[in-house]
């Protein structure tokens, strides 16, 4: 399981005398590389589950997982509220065979955070230890310095196309790059 996508800044809000930081759009997007689900919880200890943590804390539910080959959201919105996940989707071109969990605590900063998923090991006397599985860090982006950037879909080729400018961060262990999205005044 690795953290596929940040989108940490989405477009702001627009009001008549002022713009609104969009935090109802953040989400980061988890993605199951292997070929069989994956739970996100303890097989010996099911109350002890996965967990979002630095700059967002999200604990997954017991019982939660991860298709095989498939992806989940966390979001800041409550998804058994059907008008906000409706809305979320909607808004985000979400297809409705992406789980969404939610919501978390916190706020994705829109220049520089981090954020780590971490899985429980066996407990003990102590309590129950974290593994990490996996951090990310948010670049502090700089006035003037070029970032990389293209356009990406988040999905699947049918996907419409995002509204938001795509770029990678730092390398992880096995090559691959994860998005981080932000908005393309962000990248200037």
């Amino acid at each position: 399981v690795v953290i596929s996508e940040i989108s940490y800044h989405p477009a702001d809000v627009q009001f008549v005398y002022r713009a609104v930081d969009n935090c109802i759009d953040e989400y980061i997007e988890l993605q199951n590389l292997s070929g069989s689900a994956v739970p996100l919880y303890d097989d010996a200890h099911p109350t002890n589950t996965w967990r979002l943590r630095d700059a967002v804390d999200f604990r997954f539910p017991p019982g939660g997982s991860i298709p095989a080959g498939g992806f989940i959201l966390v979001v800041p919105i409550d998804p058994a509220n059907v008008r906000q996940a409706a809305e979320f989707r909607a808004r985000n071109g979400v297809p409705a065979g992406i789980t969404l969990y939610g919501p978390y605590q916190g706020q994705l900063d829109n220049s520089s955070d981090s954020v780590e998923l971490v899985r429980p090991d066996a407990p003990n006397a102590d309590g129950v230890p974290s593994i990490l599985v996996e951090r990310v860090n948010i670049p502090m982006i700089s006035p003037g310095r070029p970032q990389p950037m293209g356009l990406a879909p988040c999905y699947s080729e049918s996907r419409p196309a995002p509204t938001a400018m795509t770029r990678p961060t730092g390398r992880r262990r096995s090559g691959r790059r994860v998005r981080v999205l932000a908005v393309a005044s962000d990248l200037r």
